[in-house]
């Protein structure tokens, strides 16, 4: 990533990271549990310790917005945005599904991934993604759906990545053979999010602090 200088933050889900990146160096920091959420700015110190830097040498902030958790997502926006406030950085905005089909596609080998999220309520929060070389792009709008109701496009063979696919086991079966395996470990991790969010500054796709908001997809929000 040459001289890119970013932090990147998701606290979408039960398994929140931090990480932050100086060109090639990059430090990480997976954490978990409400408290441990509360002390996000602690463990973004770390991470810009750990990668030689100050909040004023970065580029940019990225931030992953969702869908998930409504008290993870308050929680990781208004960190990004207090943190973009105080040193005048723009935002690199990216789906949190979009993170977990990034980093779970990469990993595999795949182009096509299906991720989701267990959202409660007997539904789950859904996308579907093509890798490219530098990111990925929606196969269909990120949704909140019932399981059985969930309606991939094509026939293409994709993987299943993400914990809704745990949390609903029969979901998989429903789109055999499409589903090449299914890694219901795949978490959104900030490490793929500093990757994704290169690219998007490069070609200034950023915004203000001022504008991000979180992606809850419903307006009943749990957890």
């Amino acid at each position: 990533m040459n001289s890119f200088r970013c932090l990147a933050i998701d606290t979408s889900t039960e398994q929140p990271s931090v990480a932050a990146c100086q060109g090639e160096k990059i430090a990480t920091r997976q954490f978990g549990g409400a408290r441990e959420t509360e002390q996000i700015f602690t463990h973004v110190r770390h991470v810009l310790t750990e990668t030689d830097q100050e909040l004023g040498d970065l580029d940019c902030i990225a931030i992953g917005c969702g869908p998930g958790s409504f008290t993870g997502l308050r929680v990781g926006v208004a960190a990004a945005q207090s943190l973009a406030f105080g040193a005048d950085l723009p935002v690199c905005r990216l789906s949190s599904l979009a993170i977990i089909a990034f980093g779970a596609g990469r990993r595999a080998g795949v182009r096509r991934v299906a991720a989701a999220f267990d959202a409660r309520m007997g539904e789950v929060y859904a996308g579907y993604y093509e890798l490219g070389e530098t990111g990925v792009g929606p196969l269909m709008p990120d949704q909140v759906i019932a399981p059985e109701r969930l309606d991939l496009p094509g026939t293409e063979s994709f993987i299943a990545a993400g914990p809704g696919w745990a949390a609903y086991p029969a979901m998989a079966k429903q789109f055999a053979p499409r589903v090449l395996s299914v890694h219901g470990d795949a978490y959104p991790a900030a490490a793929d999010l500093l990757l994704m969010a290169h690219p998007l500054f490069e070609s200034g796709e950023t915004q203000a602090a001022a504008t991000v908001l979180p992606q809850y997809l419903r307006d009943r929000v749990t957890g």
